[in-house]
């Protein structure tokens, strides 16, 4: 079984995304590139071990991080993602806890109001595709008392 539940989730079609269920997992492509989410939770959170009580994380997905961050380490956690029609289906799923609030924006243009814990930028699928200024560029508009994590990075 999946780490997300739902009973409601269909199989959706957006102008960018596809998100499907399948023998108990949740997938999420970005119609090139797709991963399930036991798979994605392995990777990116393994060594996740701290305690954060606040967390941002920067894109949305099928919120794979954001609801390991409630659930697992009992986080409020605000995710950014600029895809209306994505957060729109998301919301809609209604399989999100309730201690995850979206904000419809792009990170590159968002000015940070609060400090978090942990800052979690997962916009990219490959490591490669991250470049030195969207680091910096990050790391100038977030501040993290413990760290910012890049999921892909290694």
């Amino acid at each position: 079984m999946g780490y997300l539940t739902g009973s409601n989730i269909t199989h959706t079609v957006g102008s960018e995304f596809m998100i499907s269920e399948s023998n108990g997992y949740f997938m999420f492509s970005n119609l090139t590139q797709s991963y399930d989410d036991v798979d994605y939770v392995e990777h990116s959170c393994y060594d996740l071990t701290g305690s954060y009580s606040t967390a941002l994380v920067v894109g949305l997905g099928i919120g794979v991080i954001p609801q390991w961050l409630a659930t697992e380490k009992n986080c409020q956690v605000d995710v950014l993602e600029k895809n209306t029609e994505l957060i729109n289906t998301i919301n809609n799923f209604d399989y999100l806890s309730g201690s995850i609030n979206i904000i419809n924006e792009d990170v590159f243009e968002h000015t940070a109001t609060k400090s978090y814990d942990i800052v979690i930028p997962d916009i990219w699928w490959n490591q490669a595709d991250i470049t030195p200024s969207q680091k910096t560029a990050i790391g100038n508009i977030f501040s993290a008392s413990a760290q910012i994590e890049y999921p892909l990075d290694t």
